[in-house]
């Protein structure tokens, strides 16, 4: 798991991607937040090449219904990855509406009973549903916070400030002078070919519920929904590390991302 701080980022939508892979499990989604020129979407391309992911530089709800999804399906994708998730908010009025709201159907699985409109598809399979893997500027975040939040696109993904450390920040500068593209090399994580059966012991839950409490203390609807992204998450590591149980260890894994989760500033080097 985390090697440095490009690493442990990487590490860290890694486990996002896993969730993918886990039969009986909802493909967790995550939004990066952050400055523009951080490496937000210098990271997620590394993700670019994974088999259970399809990318969109922008979409609007058609796009979504008739093309992503019916790739998505056909393909057996389990996460939209959108490097620059702001464009869809961009599009003020009804349009970014609907495309959110699309958006938020797909995550939470629920696009088998909605109908919305004569270009729908006729039929999803039944345990249809994509996880989604964004990026956004802080300020862009900001200004669609309370939209987002109207429309429940939040309660489906966990928005996470994406910040890099002076020294970090100044290695990048200098590999991109330098034309060194090293960072940014596709992650070859094993990820399967078919999704896997991950055993989760029922010991681990207070473990997991530690995590959580260390992640937010309020008891509230999204404390809930927090405890069941890390279990996911701790499945996530399981299946990474090539186990098909649980253990103490992977719980360990996951609780180094904790800071991450949090939305801890960076410590840099004395």
């Amino acid at each position: 798991m985390p090697r440095n701080e490009w690493h442990a980022w990487s590490d860290f939508i890694g486990l996002f991607v896993a969730t993918g892979y886990l039969r009986g499990e909802l493909a967790q989604s995550l939004l990066l937040v952050g400055d523009p020129g951080e490496g937000k979407s210098a990271i997620l391309h590394r993700f670019f090449e994974v088999p259970s992911i399809i990318v969109a530089m922008d979409a609007t709800a058609e796009g979504l219904k008739q093309q992503v999804f019916r790739r998505a399906i056909k393909e057996r994708k389990r996460h939209l990855l959108l490097p620059e998730m702001y464009k869809l908010m961009q599009r003020r009025g009804p349009t970014a509406d609907n495309t959110i709201g699309i958006l938020t159907l797909a995550m939470s699985g629920e696009m088998l009973d909605s109908y919305i409109g004569a270009l729908q598809m006729d039929e999803f399979p039944k345990d249809f549903q994509l996880g989604v893997l964004g990026a956004m500027p802080s300020k862009i975040f900001e200004d669609w916070r309370a939209t987002i939040n109207n429309t429940g696109l939040l309660s489906r993904m966990h928005p996470v400030q994406f910040r890099l450390s002076a020294e970090l920040r100044e290695r990048i500068r200098q590999a991109i002078a330098k034309r060194d593209k090293v960072m940014l090399a596709p992650v070859r994580f094993p990820w399967p070919s078919e999704q896997v059966d991950i055993k989760y012991p029922h010991h681990l839950s207070s473990s997991v519920i530690r995590m959580a409490d260390e992640v937010v203390r309020e008891a509230t609807g999204q404390h809930n929904r927090l405890i069941d992204l890390l279990v996911c998450l701790v499945k996530s590591a399981a299946l990474l590390e090539g186990d098909d149980v649980c253990k103490e260890k992977h719980v360990d894994m996951v609780s180094q991302f904790v800071p991450m989760l949090r939305g801890d500033k960076p410590k840099s080097k004395k």
